[in-house]
């Protein structure tokens, strides 16, 4: 009895780690902490996110207020947000299918078109109307995911109710760029998917380009 009881309270007792055990503990803290964000805390970007959507959102709305010829606009417009804006992304994200499917001229046309889409679709809250006055608010970050950073504002344009635009942002190359862009909680790129599919399933490559055009001229129109 007495050496069944030395031997239990024996094997009872912590073992000490052998150096060896202790190295692969210690990798793996190390992998875990690169993994749950400690990885993410060391990479710098150019800008904290937030400070980069205020600076591009005043450059826009003051290139906005000097510039009242809207064609002449636009493409002034998308050259201050290609800095700061993953078109290629947003165009891959938009046309699923349809860009797996297109050859190398149909993409250079569709990406094009959707740029200029795009570009029509953000820029629309931040052009005042007739005797107008336009402001923003950035809100602070409070919180990043592996995703990246949401950055949200506020659009107040005199007399009308205020647009709510989220910037959904990821790093790429020291640089924090947009990915994804909500209006009032919506993703204008989730909505063209919809639309781009159907077309794409109807009409092919060539008739979904035609569609992107003629949603351009029409936006053209209404300017």
């Amino acid at each position: 009895m007495m050496r069944t009881s030395t031997a239990l309270s024996a094997s009872s007792q912590p073992r000490c780690p052998s150096p060896l055990h202790r190295m692969k503990l210690g990798s793996r803290r190390f992998a875990a902490l690169i993994l749950t964000g400690f990885g993410r805390a060391v990479v710098t970007a150019d800008v904290p996110p937030a400070a980069a959507v205020k600076a591009k959102m005043g450059e826009v709305l003051s290139m906005v207020q000097r510039v009242t010829n809207r064609t002449a606009l636009l493409p002034l417009v998308e050259r201050k947000l290609m800095h700061r804006f993953d078109f290629g992304r947003m165009t891959r994200l938009a046309l699923g299918a349809a860009w797996r499917a297109a050859d190398r001229h149909q993409k250079q046309a569709l990406r094009s078109a959707f740029r200029a889409l795009l570009v029509r679709t953000y820029a629309a809250p931040l052009i005042p109307s007739a005797g107008g006055d336009v402001r923003f608010e950035v809100k602070p970050v409070r919180h990043s995911s592996a995703d990246g950073v949401t950055v949200k504002t506020l659009v107040k344009q005199s007399g009308k109710p205020g647009v709510a635009i989220d910037y959904r942002m990821q790093i790429q190359s020291s640089r924090w760029k947009v990915y994804d862009v909500l209006v009032d909680g919506v993703s204008p790129i989730a909505r063209y998917r919809e639309t781009f599919a159907e077309v794409f399933q109807r009409s092919g490559v060539a008739g979904l380009v035609d569609v992107i055009k003629a949603a351009n001229r029409a936006l053209a129109l209404e300017a």
